[in-house]
């Protein structure tokens, strides 16, 4: 028998073997996922294959990025047609075509991370988020604690959050920053503002996107590891 999660209009089974692999092939990890207009699902993941993209029923359609990615982390859908692609363990951000995955823009060095809690873009970098505007908001938080601001063309606009235990010693120019490590999920809503989560201390941080304004949530449990085999009914 199925297992249900979850209530009212919003509940999932367990699909086992969702995913229809190439003879041989593996996910090994898979690090975060999206979901394209037409229901396919982009599958981020530490294998040998970092990108593998399925239709809804789990049918194999293509991959990429071989090579490319040495420790996917964060995926975010772009609204033209793109895929944003967080790599901690090669400190950049790549925003993708879902096509083929050519690289229409980069973020960081490959190989080159800032000093450890320097501050400075990037020390493995973990998820990132899209403003309104196009503004993209990238949490850097495994070997920093900011989170850095950029415009659409890539150009790097403001960061803010510094390491510590408690919300008081976070930087006064801080809507969202881990005050240990600003992980697991940066979000920019349509309302411009933004949030943030630290792993550590289990934080969550909201205000004006780019502003002064913060507030820290409240502290929670984090866990987020996505099973493929989750669909809803």
């Amino acid at each position: 028998m199925s297992i249900i999660v979850g209530s009212g209009e919003y509940q999932y089974s367990i699909v086992e073997d969702w995913a229809k692999l190439p003879h041989g092939w593996s996910f090994k990890e898979v690090a975060a996922v999206g979901v394209d207009k037409d229901d396919n699902v982009y599958c981020f993941n530490r294998g040998e294959h970092p990108m593998m993209v399925f239709d809804r029923d789990g049918n194999f359609l293509r991959s990429w990025g071989e090579g490319q990615y040495p420790r996917a982390h964060g995926v975010h859908m772009g609204p033209d047609d793109s895929i944003y692609l967080t790599d901690d363990g090669g400190h950049f951000v790549r925003k993708c075509r879902l096509e083929d995955g050519k690289v229409l823009l980069e973020l960081g060095v490959p190989g080159k991370p800032a000093p450890y809690m320097s501050g400075e873009p990037f020390h493995r970098c973990i998820h990132t988020a899209l403003s309104p505007k196009g503004e993209i908001y990238v949490s850097d938080g495994y070997g920093n604690a900011r989170v850095h601001k950029y415009a659409p063309d890539g150009k790097l606009s403001m960061s803010w959050g510094e390491p510590g235990t408690d919300p008081s010693t976070t930087s006064a120019a801080t809507p969202m920053a881990g005050s240990t490590w600003p992980t697991e999920r940066t979000t920019a809503s349509k309302f411009s503002t933004a949030t943030a989560n630290t792993k550590r201390n289990g934080t969550i941080y909201t205000g004006h996107a780019g502003c002064s304004c913060r507030t820290a949530i409240g502290r929670f449990a984090t866990s987020a590891n996505w099973d493929p085999r989750w669909r809803s009914t």
